[in-house]
């Protein structure tokens, strides 16, 4: 059966902990009929994307290099989010001059979410009544967001230089590995390395040790060593979670990561997951 090409890469994909969270809080505002608050996530989840992704890119605070002081703190607007995010991106294309003409309507695109959700019952009270969004709109607004996020998240992950490759998060690098569904897999007599995959995002890598060649209590910094090639450099001290697991968190990537191991007579295996 053909795969269609909607279906080839969900948004859940990309493991990032407060963008997953607004996805998950858009769908089920929309599921429960709260039209308004899911019209609200989506660009909740805009905004937020912008951020993460300038942040990836620049190393910056969007909305303090981009955005204007106040008393409250930094201010952004949505319009200026999504513009400053694509400029940043445009230069990583293959047509950025095309692509520069194709991110004004998809600015302008942006700014009617914006404004649709500034004329929603749950933005702000006044004393107009609001207007409110019906299920078919709202579906077609949430798609238009998820779309937009999903392009941001693609041209970030696709274009940019990750800093290790085939680690946790990164688009999967197949060279040399061998496919079994959406796991990919390469292995010799000291070790086996499988890769989990949604979307062609690894979510989790398992490591399978031959202990015909290695001792766990004397190689037990060269192991840890092959389990750090698919965490992020900037990975905190390790949490124990259970005999046998621990997490860690980047601030970075702003994820948890886990590790855990079973140690069997011929083989210790190791699994590191995102999840």
């Amino acid at each position: 059966m053909e795969i269609y090409f909607r279906n080839e890469r969900e948004f859940s994909s990309y493991q990032v902990t407060s963008l997953q969270q607004k996805h998950s809080l858009m769908n089920s505002k929309y599921e429960r009929g709260e039209y308004g608050e899911a019209v609200n996530y989506a660009r909740t989840l805009i905004e937020s994307t912008c951020s993460y992704v300038y942040h990836e890119l620049t190393d910056c605070e969007l909305e303090k290099t981009e955005g204007r002081h106040t008393k409250s703190g930094y201010y952004i607007g949505l319009h200026d989010m999504i513009k400053s995010c694509l400029n940043k991106l445009t230069a990583l294309m293959e047509y950025p001059e095309k692509v520069q003409k194709m991110s004004t309507d998809l600015i302008n695109l942006v700014d009617i979410i914006g404004n649709i959700r500034n004329n929603s019952a749950t933005s702000h009270g006044g004393r107009h009544a609001a207007i409110s969004t019906r299920k078919s709109e709202t579906r077609f607004i949430i798609s238009i967001a998820e779309d937009v996020c999903m392009m941001l998240m693609d041209l970030l992950h696709e274009r940019t230089i990750l800093e290790k490759d085939n680690a946790i998060g990164s688009v999967i690098n197949m060279d040399g590995l061998k496919k079994y569904d959406d796991a990919f897999q390469s292995e010799n007599d000291f070790l086996t390395k499988r890769f989990l995959t949604s979307g062609g995002i690894i979510y989790q890598v398992d490591l399978t040790f031959n202990k015909k060649f290695i001792d766990q209590n004397i190689d037990s910094e060269f192991i840890n060593d092959h389990i750090l090639d698919y965490l992020p450099d900037d990975i905190g001290v390790a949490k124990l979670l259970a005999k046998q697991k621990y997490q860690y968190h980047s601030d970075r990537q702003d994820r948890d990561y886990t590790v855990s191991w079973v140690d069997t007579i011929r083989e210790l295996l190791v699994y590191v997951s995102g999840l």
